[in-house]
């Protein structure tokens, strides 16, 4: 197996492992949380993880600034994601925990109101995680300009990505769903795992034939600069 195929091979795994745990634990609450914490560390690291796998498997292909420059965008915002999730769950079980062992309920009223105080840096956090994905999504669709038969998946790409991260600029602080408003996130994650996908394929076909050869998505394009 040569370098490409690897790191495709682990684009792949890191891709599909962030997109499910994404959806298994804050989008449809599968799992007890018991699983579902350590699931929902996994999302962080696992979205950087595949970024920085695609920007490898690229490197074989061509370098492109937009999509480089997306991919690093993407890896910081699994950092935010990986410090949020954390942060989140030991304020939750910590205070909980406080709560729960209050002698009085004029104590817990106050470790209740701390709570809600510390919650606010997890909340500032997320809002890190969208400005970063969301921004790494619009360069990654905008990479997307001159490359043939893409056309409908950039402008999906920065339709969605515009409309996420105009939303959460409208509704800030709160996330955007717990006020009133539409969460994005579902429609963006379903975006990445196309693009992904659609990524992976083309380097796997561009190492297949010449790199002045064209042809449609999934086996090999020409040189693009942006």
């Amino acid at each position: 197996m040569t370098a490409e195929r690897r790191w495709i091979l682990c684009t792949r795994v890191a891709g599909v492992t962030a997109l499910a745990t994404y959806f298994a634990v804050p989008v449809f609450h599968l799992p007890p949380w018991a699983l579902g914490r350590w699931l929902f560390f996994l999302i962080g690291p696992s979205l950087a993880l595949g970024a920085y796998a695609l920007m490898q498997a690229c490197k074989h292909r061509d370098e492109q600034v937009l999509r480089t420059s997306g991919l690093w965008a993407v890896m910081v915002s699994g950092l935010f994601m990986h410090l949020m999730a954390v942060i989140q769950d030991g304020n939750f079980t910590t205070m909980r925990r406080r709560i729960l062992a209050a002698e009085d309920a004029t104590v817990e009223q106050i470790e209740r109101a701390v709570l809600w105080g510390v919650n606010n840096v997890q909340l500032s956090l997320d809002i890190c995680f969208d400005i970063w994905i969301t921004g790494g999504a619009i360069l990654l669709a905008a990479g997307l300009v001159l490359t043939r038969g893409l056309r409908w998946l950039r402008w999906l790409g920065l339709a969605i990505a515009a409309f996420t991260l105009g939303m959460n600029i409208w509704k800030y602080p709160e996330p955007p769903a717990e006020v009133g408003g539409i969460d994005g996130g579902p429609y963006l994650a379903t975006w990445f795992g196309v693009y992904l996908w659609l990524e992976t394929r083309r380097s796997r076909g561009g190492a297949q034939s010449s790199p002045t050869s064209t042809s449609s998505p999934g086996t090999s394009t020409t040189r693009v600069s942006t």
